[in-house]
């Protein structure tokens, strides 16, 4: 896989918008602003990052 999808799967990274944190969440999340905005039907495979954006 590319760099970018491998840091989406490691939380490294938003799934949607692409913003990075500091560090891995070990799974796929969405920023809170994606999660806010998300459907359901969109969060489905995602968490809510917990680590600080940076």
């Amino acid at each position: 896989m590319g760099e970018m999808a491998d840091m989406v799967i490691e939380g490294g990274m938003c799934g949607h918008c692409g913003v990075i944190y500091r560090k891995d969440h070990g799974y796929p999340v969405l920023c809170k602003r994606c999660w806010d905005k998300a459907t359901p039907e969109e969060r489905k495979g995602y968490q809510k990052a917990i680590h600080k954006e940076g």
